[in-house]
């Protein structure tokens, strides 16, 4: 069992400004909450509460002043920003967990190329008319064995993909509400992290699909484009680009 540590910041900081669970603060708008009220509050033990406040204050997060309330003088701790996070520090985490991802999609490339999700693909003629036995269209139809294994190896990759493209449109939506400044910094940082990933998934694709004959990587490919929406449109849109009148 992996023990996860809480961030206690994010909590105390929406506290601190809005005092969503202070009931006194509706009494007397002077007041502000001490470290025991926030414990409460919030739920949680008061090492925690003074342990989070100090380290946010040496962040430069909290402003840590001594005031006078109820005739004793008492720890104040005051906001000195509205964002927790800055907007460099969470595009440089959503990439820290885009190059996590990449790095498992490469391992199941690696699994893909050893065990493909189809096996003994055959191609098969069409009948033009099916009343008509003798008559053999010239197109061909694509039949094979699903390996189960391999094809629970394809569907994670899938998975792990639309996951990641997931992230960058996610960041770009952040742009429109200010989550994330929009500057031409984080614009360039978005457009490179796209531009890098899809060069890094052809790459990863090519590898997966090289011991494979055309004719299985094609049937293969076609799960793919259908299990990952935004590759499959970027390759569409890849084409129509080309296109000369």
């Amino acid at each position: 069992m992996i023990n996860h540590i809480r961030d206690f910041r994010p909590a105390l900081l929406e506290e601190l400004k809005h005092f969503n669970r202070c009931t006194k603060k509706l009494k007397n708008p002077d007041h502000f909450c001490t470290q025991k009220e926030l414990a409460n509050n919030l739920q949680m033990s008061l090492r925690d509460v003074g342990k989070t406040l100090h380290a946010m204050t040496a962040e430069g997060l909290l402003k840590h002043d001594k005031s006078k309330q109820n005739g004793r003088l008492q720890d104040r701790f005051i906001p000195t920003n509205d964002r927790l996070y800055e907007s460099k520090e969470m595009l440089l985490d959503t990439e820290k967990i885009i190059e996590s991802k990449v790095a498992n999609i490469r391992e199941l490339a690696i699994k893909m190329r050893d065990r493909p999700a189809i096996k003994s693909i055959k191609m098969l003629p069409v009948l033009d008319d099916p009343n008509n036995p003798q008559e053999v269209a010239k197109a061909r139809s694509h039949t094979g064995k699903i390996d189960k294994i391999g094809q629970n190896h394809l569907d994670q990759f899938c998975q792990d993909v639309n996951l990641i493209f997931s992230y960058l449109d996610s960041m770009s939506y952040a742009t429109y509400d200010d989550s994330i400044e929009a500057n031409d910094m984080t614009d360039k940082v978005i457009k490179n992290l796209r531009i890098n990933f899809c060069n890094e998934l052809t790459e990863i694709l090519e590898y997966a699909f090289k011991p494979h004959s055309a004719r299985l990587s094609h049937a293969i490919m076609e799960q793919i484009r259908m299990k990952i929406p935004t590759y499959f449109l970027i390759g569409q849109y890849q084409k129509m680009s080309k296109l000369k009148i």
